[in-house]
């Protein structure tokens, strides 16, 4: 469960006296009205851009912002048009439009540059900070904050300071390092209670609130929230009322008071439509899509979950999306639709495993250390030269009192010299050891902690793909079905990792006829497990509900989807598809038909073995294949044997020489054994095979099916 959503703040530098928070819109309004000089029109629409409308009507936020940078550049106004430039990409961040957002701020950085206009260019780096906090890309937020941070403290500006401290604690609070969180936000809240800015102090106390839902003080965290409510109210901040909506339902979710919860985002939800911030809305339905999951409200939890899907896919919310599908996961299985639940799983591991490893937040970490250290390094030497120039104030001045003691005077200079060198020298290797201890120290620590959140996280994604394996074997073909078509059969399957891109498929018509199959999808593991669903529900499809029953035909229909479904996405690569072997058996004739594709079938019957050889071509796109694949119909005597396999058995290296067991040895192998009941028949197969492989690693899935007809 997610606790606390972020709010973070975004520069305004006015060039004009005009510039200021408190002027109203009607003054504004007012001025436009009348004849003004066009530095002023730019400046009455850039305050109308942001912040008049940004927290209120992001549309008319937009028109204002373009109408500044076209009025801009007629005029010639470079330092006016960086500040169109950021403020309209300001409006883009506030509708979620981060791609033209940081089109608008690298103009503005650019141009600021340019004109070495230091203000600006902080200005524009911190919104660049903002945009990738909610794309998810911490260290780049972080990379940009200090940047920021550095520009300011080089000016010696210190009114703005705020917002970069505010930013970085929001930032290490969603990396989890709640101490850097917590010193900088309280840098940013004393900053806005000595400047008397109600605004900043509402996001300060906002932030302090999800620090303390971090360490479980919720009555504190409550109190705070309200606190920052009440300031918001009384500025008319459609935004921060909206965030600390979501945030206090956030705490009553953490509490356990669904109920309670869902009464701020449905308030929250009324708020944004008139706002229409796609960010805040998205994470609203995510919001509202768990508590109706905690309530069993589960229709509820799948709508609200569908919205919150699309919406952060539309605008590349990475954070979001990959809460809402685990949501959706979560909610498909209570309903028991373990296809859909698998399908949401399998695309939550796949986004979780992208977003952020700790690889990333051990990267961000170093960069806010290597800055506090290179801040340390030019304070400790700034101190170092302020101390030589009193040392050399102090010799002045004893050189004017001893002028007639020349002898005396130069042993008393070279005294203090030598003394000052060798005191410096002491400090100097003081200091140094101090700080590699520090560091050492320091490091060791963030080890420790590194390696709990690998731990961590590895155990997560173990546990969930543990959850896709058992859905996967919920949706193959039990054993009530092959034992109607032979009660002497074996299914000898080892995936290669815990979910497999080999399976095995069965089904009974109505007519007694038996269809089954067993198919190699491209890849193992998770992006198997993905194509392995995708020949199971096609093959479901095709059999079941079309009633295509000649092999032949049912491999032609499934390479058609196949293909067909990887050209919707995009996806024509050769590597993508399916191998396998798939028959009909007719127990009344005793008639087998067979269609391969890649994979053949072999048939022992008075121990001798005949292979029927496949179609060399797999189900998916492949430059040479045929149109259709071939039907092979044969007799069978009583008590034939038939193998399908996968190409992991006999791939498998191993051996005193360690190599492949290759093809012809297994099928020695089935010749040797096809005598014995089927099930002792596979005893033996896995202990040979597991004999052979010793201590290598197994290459690929492993599937063999046989049965006695």
């Amino acid at each position: 469960m997610k606790l606390v959503r972020t709010i973070l703040l975004l520069l305004l530098f006015g060039t004009v006296a005009i510039a200021q928070d408190d002027i109203k819109r009607d003054s504004l309004y007012s001025l436009l009205k009348t004849s003004q000089p066009d530095t002023v029109l730019v400046d009455v629409y850039n305050e109308l851009c942001w912040p008049v409308y940004s927290f209120s009507n992001l549309d008319s936020s937009l028109k204002y912002g373009q109408r500044a940078i076209d009025l801009s550049k007629r005029i010639g106004d470079n330092k006016r048009l960086v500040v169109a430039y950021r403020r309209i990409g300001i409006a883009f961040i506030n509708k979620a439009d981060y791609q033209n957002a940081l089109y608008y701020e690298k103009l503005s950085y650019d141009l600021a540059s340019k004109i070495n206009f230091k203000k600006g260019m902080a200005s524009a780096l911190n919104n660049f900070s903002v945009i990738y906090l909610n794309m998810s890309d911490y260290s780049q937020a972080i990379n940009y904050s200090i940047r920021t941070r550095q520009l300011y403290e080089e000016l010696k500006d210190s009114t703005n300071l705020f917002q970069v401290y505010y930013n970085l604690g929001m930032l290490f609070r969603n990396i989890r390092d709640y101490d850097k969180a917590k010193e900088n936000v309280s840098r940013s809240l004393l900053i806005a209670s000595i400047q008397k800015k109600p605004t900043q102090k509402s996001f300060a106390l906002s932030a302090i609130a999800s620090l303390m839902v971090k360490q479980a003080q919720y009555d504190s965290a409550f109190v705070y929230f309200n606190k920052a409510l009440d300031l918001f109210g009384a500025e008319k901040n459609m935004y921060g009322l909206i965030e600390t909506d979501i945030n206090l339902g956030n705490l009553f979710s953490v509490k356990g008071e669904h109920r309670k919860a869902l009464t701020y985002f449905m308030h929250a939800w009324e708020l944004n439509k008139t706002y229409n911030n796609q960010s805040s809305e998205s994470n609203i339905y995510g919001n509202l899509s768990v508590s109706y999951l905690n309530l069993k409200k589960n229709d509820s939890a799948i709508f609200y979950g569908k919205q919150s899907y699309n919406l952060s896919k539309r605008i590349h919310d990475l954070g979001e999306l990959t809460y809402v599908t685990k949501v959706l996961s979560d909610a498909y299985h209570e309903k028991q639709d373990e296809p859909s639940a698998y399908k949401f799983l399998l695309e939550h591991l796949a986004l979780k495993d992208s977003l952020m490893n700790s690889e990333k937040e051990k990267e961000i970490t170093q960069k806010q250390m290597r800055f506090e250290y290179e801040k340390r390094i030019i304070a400790d030497s700034v101190m170092f030269q302020e101390q030589q120039k009193a040392n050399l104030h102090k010799i002045q001045l004893a050189d004017a009192k001893l002028k007639q003691e020349k002898t005396f005077r130069y042993a008393l200079i070279l005294g203090i010299v030598l003394i000052i060198v060798f005191f410096v020298f002491l400090y100097n290797r003081f200091t140094v050891i101090k700080e590699k201890n520090k560091i050492i120290q320091l490091q060791h620590t963030q080890v420790t902690e590194q390696k709990n959140i690998i731990e961590l996280k590895n155990k997560e994604v173990t546990d969930s793909i543990n959850y896709a394996q058992r859905i996967q074997q919920a949706v193959l073909t039990g054993d009530d079905i092959w034992e109607k078509i032979s009660a002497d059969y074996f299914i000898l399957f080892m995936p290669k990792d815990i979910v497999s891109g080999d399976f095995y498929w069965s089904y009974i018509t109505e007519q007694g006829l038996a269809v089954f199959a067993a198919i190699d999808c491209t890849g193992h593991g998770v992006p198997g497990g993905f194509m392995s669903m995708l020949g199971n529900s096609f093959l479901n499809e095709i059999v079941i509900e079309k009633h295509i029953e000649t092999p032949g035909d049912i491999l032609t229909a499934l390479r058609a989807k196949v293909i067909k479904a990887f050209e919707q996405k995009g996806i024509t690569e050769q590597k993508d598809g399916m191998d396998m072997a798939l028959c009909t058996w007719n127990p009344a004739t005793r008639e087998l038909q067979y269609a391969g594709a890649n994979n053949p079938l072999w048939i022992i019957e008075n121990n001798e073995l005949r292979e029927l050889k496949a179609d060399k071509f797999p189900i998916g796109v492949y430059d040479g294949a045929g149109e259709r694949f071939n039907t092979q119909k044969v007799a069978l005597n009583p008590g034939a044997c038939i193998y399908m396999t996968s190409d992991g058995y006999p791939d498998q290296f191993g051996g005193p020489k360690g190599k492949k067991f290759k093809y012809r040895q297994l099928e020695e192998q089935l010749l040797e054994i096809h005598h014995l009941p089927m099930k002792e028949q596979k005893e033996i197969l896995a202990t040979r095979f597991m004999d052979w492989k010793a201590d290598l690693e197994q290459v690929d899935d492993v599937l063999i099916v046989g049965i006695a007809l």
